[in-house]
């Protein structure tokens, strides 16, 4: 299993590099089009107008999880140390399907330092968390900056898989699976409703290419260890997240379809049945091989929310809440 997390890990270090025709490129040199998300974008509080302007916002998505993107600019006359948004996203009928964070650190450009008038850069957020909808628009909420009393708002931060497993179960065998025809193939969906202290209180088999793989998923999830949710800045539970297992077989001579979870007919499917407001997310979690002669390994221990730009702290006044703060330098800080 040491095997499987240092894989994980190399592959999350990958360099990304976007050109202007919206392509990137991956660690083997290869080039693949990325499956683009332009956005109306609201910024709040009202008086943050006065010190940036936005300049558009994107969300991309392919087999790695979401990249997203804020084009903004400092139209005040004062330079800004380490500023802080949140977003919120919605699809076209107004319901919150996706949430990211960002700091000014983190940016195509590289910039660090003093973000100083009239400068502008593109923020972006990783996350292999993703939205079950096409988002339409964005709200973002300027936070001030980290060196202030960070702000306990209503924030929403999914539950997120932890990079790890529960001890006490043992992870299944990695599945034995026939020949898959595309390069990234739907395995199984599972929901997953998770409690105050990051179990899995209920675990269901959503879909699954068949009975083998139901019943994989169903050990599998079981083992799992979850970052409960966060609202207001306080764990909670009872919260839905959907985990979309995926088969990438890498051996196969074609380039990787961007694979956004709400092109995923299992997806789709049981977001028409489900009518609630708050959309459950779609944690991509897969299956990989580099061989054809290899089995299909699970390479995938962990997830994240917005992990290069936002952690949080316990919050030593108030048991159970936390802070969310920016690490410097946009380091990986894990929850």
């Amino acid at each position: 299993m040491k095997q499987h997390i240092s894989k994980h890990n190399s592959r999350r270090l990958w360099a990304i590099a976007l050109s202007a025709a919206g392509l990137v490129a991956t660690a083997s040199g290869q080039k693949r089009e990325w499956a683009e998300a332009p956005l109306a974008v609201t910024l709040n509080p009202t008086g943050a107008q006065n010190h940036w302007l936005i300049w558009g916002a994107r969300l991309s998505v392919d087999v790695e999880g979401v990249q997203a993107y804020v084009r903004i600019s400092n139209r005040s006359a004062k330079p800004f140390h380490s500023a802080r948004f949140y977003g919120e996203y919605y699809d076209e009928s107004g319901r919150l399907c996706f949430t990211a964070a960002f700091s000014q650190d983190v940016n195509l450009g590289d910039a660090r330092g003093a973000f100083g008038p009239g400068e502008t850069r593109e923020l972006y957020s990783n996350s292999s968390v993703a939205p079950a909808v096409k988002p339409a628009s964005l709200t973002l909420w300027f936070l001030g900056e980290a060196e202030q009393q960070p702000e306990v708002r209503e924030i929403h931060a999914p539950p997120t898989v932890s990079n790890g497993v529960n001890e006490s179960l043992t992870i299944p065998s990695d599945p034995n699976v026939s020949q898959p025809q595309d390069k990234l193939t739907p395995y199984s969906l599972v929901e997953v409703i998770v409690d105050q202290k990051g179990f899995g209180a209920s675990i269901r088999v959503v879909a699954s290419a068949g009975a083998t793989a139901a019943e994989w998923a169903q050990k599998l999830a079981s083992t799992l260890r979850f970052m409960p949710a966060i609202r207001g800045g306080t764990e909670a539970g009872g919260v839905t997240t959907v985990l979309l297992f995926r088969l990438l077989d890498v051996a196969l001579p074609s380039d990787t379809p961007a694979g956004a979870p709400w092109e995923d007919p299992w997806v789709r499917s049981y977001l028409a049945a489900s009518g609630t407001s708050v959309l459950p997310v779609v944690q991509l979690l897969e299956l990989r091989r580099f061989k054809r002669s290899e089995p299909f390994e699970y390479l995938d221990l962990g997830t994240w929310w917005s992990l290069p730009v936002f952690a949080s702290v316990p919050n030593p006044t108030k048991t159970g809440s936390r802070l969310w703060w920016a690490p410097a330098e946009g380091g990986q800080r894990r929850r």
